[in-house]
This record gives C-alpha cells, structure tokens and sequence, in this order.
C-alpha cells in the first residue's frame, strides 16, 4: 500500500495534483511570506549566503532485475564509507563507497567493477520498506518490511539477530534508531501506531497510538533529545510527540493537502515534510522543542497547530508513491525522488531546486542545463516535464553526511538504476 491508497482508505477520494503546483492557500500566503522574511533576515545577520551548486555523476550501478528490483531504502554508517539497499526484492545489498566511486575509472566494464563494489548481499524473508544503519554497531541493519516485522541483521554472519512481530501483520513504512540512545529504535507502521524497541526487551517498551488511529508512513527521532519524535501520517498531517506524555501530540503541522509520507529534523529547530500532494515543506519547530527541552510539553497552552510552513518546495512530481525524503544538516540541503524518474535537491534557503537529475538521460546535466549552477524559471521546470514515462519514479535518496564543502547523493529509481552525485559549492 502506498500513500495514496492509505490516504484512500481515510477520505475515500484522491484528486490528481498538479506535478509542479505549489500548494500554499490564499489565507496562509502572508504568514508563510513573513515567516521566509524573518528566515532571510535571520540568515543575513548571519552572514549567511545562498551557495551556489556544481553537479556530476561519479558512479552508476545498473539494475540486478528491473522486474523485481524496486529501491525503497538507502542508508549509510556511520563511517560514511559504506552504505546499504533494501527494497521488494527482499535483499540487502552492501556497497563500498570509495570503490563503487573508483569504478568510474574502468570505463570498458564501468558496471562490471561498480556490482564487484556490493561487498555483502543478504535476502530476507519479506519486501523491505526501510533500513537504518545501527548507530553503534557497524554490522547490524535494522529492517521494516511488508510483513509487519522490525528485524535487526548481522550483515557478518548473514542472520538475523533479533526479530520483532506486533504490528499485526501491517506492513511498517518506517524505522529509525534514537540518536541520543542508540539502543532504541521506532517503528512506524499502516496499523496506525508506533512501537519503541529495545535490544534488552523481546516486546516493544511502549506504543504510540497517531491521531483517529491514522496509518503512520514514518517516523524520526530528533537528533537534540531521546524523548522527541515526528510523524508523518496518512491524515496529511505532521505530528511532534513528546514520548513522556504519549496522550497527545504536542504539535500538528497541518498544511499538506493529502497524505504525509516523510519527515525529516533539519537540525534541532526545522522539520522538512513530504506528501504525496507534490510538496516539500520546511517549518520552524523551535517553540515546541524548547518548551519540550523545559520539561513543559503537558502545558496544554503550549500545545498548538502550526498551518503555515516557511517555505514550500514544489517542482518535483509526487501524487501516489513513497519517492524518499533526505536531508544534509550542515549544508541545508533537502533531497527527494519524484514520479518523473528524477532525483530533486533544494537548498532551504533558496525555493527553486539547485538539482534535477534525470534517470532516464545518458548524459549529466538534464535538459536545459539544470543541475549544473544557477536555478531555472517555472516555465523551464515545465516545458522540461513528460508526461509518460513508463511509471519510472526515483524511489530513494540518502546524503552522505559531511562537513564539507561538497556533498554527495546517492539516489535510486524503480528499476534498480543506482547513482551517486557528488554536488561542488561555488
């Protein structure tokens, strides 16, 4: 079930949206505009300036089975130096990246030389949804999978290690380890709740019920606290918890127009939001989490709605599919996948995306030059859209966290194509 047939399954009726819209209604078009002025005013004071991005392939791996290959997950270790694939075909495919990058340089066998960098692959028992690098321990996975099991792998010994079944057999859509206390883990599930995991317990330590019971698409602890945790729901909207006080959401971010599929901490005070109206949105939580940090998220004052976002992101395509959501703190940079068979990256200082890669082209950069510097107008964004192709979606998008001036992306399509894209700063 994707987001569109849970968001179904809740309004019983799903307009097509618009590829390219920008959904911001009439009445929330001041607030949003005074909210990005004080963003860019904040900015300004200091001294921040938009950067300008370079763009280019390192590093392409061609599908295994492009019947059977969809790519659903992407996650790397902590080290950076190596990174996983899951998805339907019920593997787990390990890649080293600094010889899959290499691999560029045998141009005869390019492919040849980039599948010998798949140093590990385990099959699983079930389609994956998402995997998660373990925070401290450099070989164990964990997996959510159709089946409604959270499971970690040794990906040494090929087994795995623990297997955890409580979400009466409803696909989870979403794990994620606790920055803060890596021995915990959350699984967001279609059965509308969110289950907290320990390694030194066999059943979950506590569950998370979504508001109107609504099936949970993910699920992210935020990187400042053991006790934060947002969800995306099939309701279309974004929730804040404070897992000290499970009774209520201490915030709702309520602006997407149809199902919430991600959601991503940009550092300690943003939220980035996806949904399958074709938006991306960037919120400022700051509020809420400090009154969290204070120890008062009971204050029922203090609990609130926030319906205008700081800026909306909106020139990729999704209406229907789980198209991955990623975010790289230290740049600002957000990525995401679109049902156009291309990978999107947007600056959150900037509202046009400063990539879009296409799957479906030999050659880097896209049509009309994007991708490489600068930024296109709407109307290029447009005239550059095709309306058939073959369903291909970009269906995964992972950072490669850095420090840097440079960033890297690895993305992923529906037929397995996996790319790496090294972006350069200006």
């Amino acid at each position: 079930m994707s987001p569109f047939e849970a968001n179904n399954m809740l309004s019983g009726d799903c307009n097509t949206i618009s590829q390219s819209s920008n959904i911001v209604n009439n009445s929330g078009e001041k607030e949003e505009e005074e909210g990005l002025r004080h963003l860019l005013q904040q900015q300004e004071e200091a001294g921040v300036v938009p950067a300008q991005w370079k763009f280019k392939v390192l590093a392409t791996v061609e599908c295994h089975n492009s019947s059977t290959d969809v790519i659903g997950a992407i996650t790397f270790d902590k080290s950076n130096d190596f990174f996983a694939t899951g998805g339907i075909a019920r593997k787990i495919r390990v890649y080293a990246f600094q010889s899959l990058v290499n691999s560029q340089n045998h141009s005869s066998s390019s492919n040849h030389h980039a599948r010998s960098s798949c140093v590990k692959e385990i099959c699983t028992p079930a389609k994956l949804s998402s995997l998660k690098w373990h925070l401290e321990q450099d070989n164990i996975i964990g997996c959510g999978d159709y089946d409604g099991v959270f499971s970690e792998w040794d990906i040494e010994r090929h087994l795995a290690v623990s297997e955890k079944d409580e979400h009466n057999g409803q696909r989870i859509w979403s794990i994620d380890y606790c920055t803060e206390m890596p021995s915990l883990c959350a699984s967001a599930s279609q059965d509308g709740t969110v289950r907290m995991w320990s390694r030194s317990s066999d059943q979950s330590v506590a569950v998370l019920h979504a508001p109107a019971h609504s099936p949970v698409c993910c699920a992210e602890f935020a990187p400042s606290s053991s006790f934060l945790l947002a969800l995306a729901c099939a309701d279309s909207n974004v929730y804040v918890n404070d897992l000290r006080k499970l009774s209520s959401p201490v915030l709702t971010l309520s602006h997407h127009k149809r199902a919430a599929s991600y959601v991503r901490f940009l550092g300690r005070d943003c939220l980035v939001s996806a949904a399958i109206d074709s938006t991306l949105k960037l919120w400022d939580i700051s509020a809420s989490v400090d009154h969290c940090l204070n120890g008062e998220s009971d204050r029922l004052d203090l609990k609130k709605t926030l319906q205008h976002p700081l800026k909306t992101f909106g020139y990729h395509r999704n209406a229907r599919n789980f198209v991955g959501l990623s975010v790289w703190a230290e740049g600002g940079l957000i990525a995401c996948g679109s049902e156009t068979n291309e990978a999107f990256a947007y600056d959150c200082h900037q509202g046009e995306p400063i990539l879009r890669h296409d799957f479906g082209e030999e050659n880097f950069p896209v049509p009309g030059g994007f991708g490489v510097s600068g930024s296109a107008g709407r109307k290029d964004m447009d005239d550059c859209l095709v309306e058939d192709q073959g369903k291909l979606m970009v269906s995964a998008v992972c950072w490669r966290q850095s420090k840097e001036s440079e960033c890297t992306l690895v993305a992923a399509n529906s037929v397995g194509i996996l790319r790496v894209i090294k972006g350069f700063r200006n």
